[in-house]
Parts: C-alpha cells; structure tokens; sequence
C-alpha cells in the first residue's frame, strides 16, 4: 500500500539524521502549508539558521533550522552524543550551515526515494544544498515570484525534553528547477551584430609632419610663424590610431572646400638591388661632411613636434 507523503517526509527526516550522524530522531508533528513570496518574511523566527537550496546555482528554496535542533548536530559532529540540558540562545553563524550540508544533503536524497508515488514525488528532485542565506529579505529577493509549498517539522531529539524545529520551503511544482531552454538563435543575429560593430566610433588621427628642433627654438615658436617642413608632400600624411600605430597613409586635398585626406594604399618598402659603379663606389665609401651649423651639441635639449 502506497504511504502518504506526510508519512513519505517523516521517514525520510528521520532516515537522514540516522546515515548522517547515527542521530536517532522522532518527528512529532509535521505541517504542509503554501507561501506566497510577499509572506516570505513570515517564514520562521529571526534566530533560525537559512540555508539555500540550488538548482545549478540558481536559489530555489530554503532550509531553516532553528536553535536546538542546530545545537543537537553539532554535539553529534564534536562529541558524539547529545547532552541533556537545552542549548544556550546564539546567533547562526556560517561555520553552522556548513556543519548542517551533510543532513540536508541526506534529507534530499531521501525525500527522493520515500516520496515517489505521492504528490510530493519529484518536489525535491534535482536539489542540492547551497550556502547560508543571510535573511529572509535577501532571499525574497533571489527567489522566483511563485507559490511555494511550505513543510514544517517539529522534531524529538531523543534526549530529556529536548525537541527542535526544521521548515523546509521549495515551489509548488516542479517546473521551477528544471533547465531553462535556449532559444535558437535568430537568423538577424549576424547582421546586426555587424551592424553594431560597424557604428562603433574608431577615432584617427592624421599627422601631416614629424620633426625634431633643439628646446630653445621650440621655446621661440610664435603664433603666425611660417616653419618649413622640409620634406613633406601631400602625399606624407600617415593615419594614426589613439596609441600612435600606423593605421594608413593618405593623401592631403580638399572635400566641399574643406580639409581631407584620401587614405593610400602603404608604400612598398621592398629592396631592389642596383648595379654601382666603380667611381660611384668609391665615392660611396667616403665619410659624409656635414653643415657645421647643421650639427647639434650633445649639450643642447631637442623637444619633438607634431605638425
């Protein structure tokens, strides 16, 4: 005969305190209710200790455990058995969620096989146990706006009179923990993308000349003052990217009777062997005199300009 899935919880909470840390445990009541994520804040008391329960890392649920029932596992984890007085009121701290995963773990493991074939076959499927949740506002606000089947345990810790409390909260249904479908791509995805690319500023800059001039000249320049740029043509503009690399050579004109520049395709640098006669070679081989006044000390400071 199929149990019930009240009788299905209390098998598999008092299963998991037994293979987790051989805690013989008895739930004394249980109470199924369902929660709107606008009642979240009415979940438990303060003092509970929030655990999140995941699917991939998304948080879907929550455990709460309240302070005896914290306190009884972790006597089994540190000592091995239970002591007899009720613990003392604390705060939860991290360290406790860690020390409660492995009877979480266990219950979910458990929920999975007493609950088939009731209605709670496959509210826990897929579940796993995930991190201290710091309050009930921060976790209305990680959870998906839905109802939520709520299980409340009252729980007989087998010693004196010592009882704690576990409330379990997961969706209704199960359509909330299974994989979100990808849509398919678009077949405009490409095309706009390019298109996004193609409208993204790129910002050149045109550099008609590049020379160097001692510091007291470049100190001396005034406004109006013509400077020869020896060597320069139309032809000697380079386009430049914000970090100085050549992006192209272009060409100085005019466009609607402004400024422009047409981009050129880069000179060919290759080297192309000559035939040198013998005068020639000899006079090649001569050192270069040059201007003594074209000569500039050692001493003097250059700055470098851009025109």
């Amino acid at each position: 005969m199929p149990i019930t899935a009240s009788r299905a919880v209390r098998l598999a909470v008092q299963r998991a305190a037994d293979k987790a840390h051989r805690l013989a445990i008895t739930v004394e009541s249980l109470l199924e209710e369902s929660l709107t994520l606008d009642q979240l804040e009415t979940l438990v008391a303060e003092d509970y200790l929030l655990v999140g329960l995941t699917h991939d890392v998304d948080l879907v649920g929550l455990a709460a455990l309240d302070q005896q029932l914290r306190s009884a596992l972790i006597e089994m984890q540190t000592m091995g058995r239970l002591q007899a007085a009720s613990a003392e009121p604390r705060p939860a701290t991290a360290t406790d969620a860690l020390m409660m995963t492995d009877l979480l773990a266990m219950l979910l493991k458990m929920l999975g096989e007493t609950t088939q074939r009731t209605e709670l076959d496959g509210w826990a499927s897929d579940v796993q146990v995930g991190t201290r949740v710091p309050s009930l506002r921060a976790a209305a606000l990680a959870l998906s706006d839905v109802d939520y089947r709520v299980i409340r345990l009252v729980i007989n810790l087998g010693v004196a009179d010592r009882q704690g409390e576990m409330t379990l909260l997961l969706p209704m249904g199960q359509e909330l923990i299974i994989d979100d479908v990808i849509p398919a791509a678009s077949e405009t995805w490409q095309p706009n993308f390019q298109k996004t690319v193609a409208a993204a500023s790129a910002t050149l800059n045109a550099e008609l000349h590049r020379f160097t001039v001692p510091l007291y000249m470049a100190e001396g320049i005034t406004v109006g003052q013509i400077m020869p740029l020896h060597g320069c043509t139309v032809d000697s503009v380079r386009m430049l990217d914000p970090d100085g690399n050549l992006v192209s050579a272009a060409r100085l004109g005019q466009f609607a009777g402004k400024r422009a520049v047409r981009l050129e395709p880069n000179p060919y640098l290759g080297m192309t062997e000559v035939s040198v006669k013998s005068g020639e070679q000899s006079q090649m081989s001569q050192p270069v005199q040059l201007p003594q006044d074209d000569i500039i000390s050692p001493d003097q400071d250059t700055a470098d300009h851009t025109v």
